[in-house]
């Protein structure tokens, strides 16, 4: 799961200043918020390691 520091750092390097404006519109464009939508992320990353093929 995504740290609140690393959802923090991308939201500035977007060009938000608040990180909670940069999760509700990130949730709102994509379906779920940021640090929920790494770890689906990682997730499907460390299936493509263990067995070379998405899920």
């Amino acid at each position: 799961m995504a740290s609140a520091r690393s959802v923090m750092a991308a939201a500035f390097e977007v060009g938000y200043e608040s990180a909670t404006h940069f999760s509700r519109d990130y949730a709102r464009v994509f379906g779920l918020p940021p640090a929920q939508d790494a770890g689906r992320i990682l997730g499907e990353n460390r299936s493509l390691r263990t067995n070379g093929r998405p899920e």
